[in-house]
């Protein structure tokens, strides 16, 4: 069974086809504490892309609304052993980060993920049989082992 990009869409609702909102992430000056991450960036994270399931994983592309910042997202079945960002009901998240998934995340980066788990959370309600966890997916798919990065943010 294949899901085609449409599939998904609808599976996410519309307001994701609209390209909504994800994630008001903070405003100018705000402080994350002891974290020494800095200031969140004013503004919000925008699903500006939602590709076909590939091997394995959902690609989800979100773009900063005023930095112009780009984030890809592999959302995967939930469950696997492997460590996402953030896990909601269904999906596991995780960056593709050019194959430097040790590094920390940053708390905006983070806060964007938690947004759209949430926002994946209310509006999917069954996962495509060909999303995969991300250990299946690194079993299939061996090339992903090291890196977990088979997108290119464009």
């Amino acid at each position: 069974m294949s899901v085609s990009r449409r599939d998904f869409l609808a599976l996410l609702g519309t307001s994701v086809a609209a390209a909504a909102a994800v994630a008001a992430v903070g405003s100018k000056g705000q402080s994350l504490g002891s974290t020494g991450q800095g200031a969140l960036p004013a503004g919000n994270w925008i699903v500006e892309q939602i590709g076909a399931v590939h091997k394995g994983a959902v690609p989800i592309t979100l773009r900063h609304d005023q930095t112009g910042e780009r984030l890809l997202v592999e959302a995967c079945r939930k469950g696997s052993l492997v460590n996402p960002v953030v896990s909601g009901r269904r999906f596991d998240l995780f960056l593709a980060n050019d194959g430097k998934g040790a590094a920390p995340t940053s708390a905006h980066h983070f806060a964007a993920l938690r947004s759209l788990a949430d926002h994946l959370d209310r509006h999917v309600k069954e996962v495509p049989e060909t999303v995969l966890t991300m250990a299946k997916r690194q079993r299939v798919h061996g090339e992903l082992h090291t890196t977990n990065d088979d997108f290119a943010v464009g």
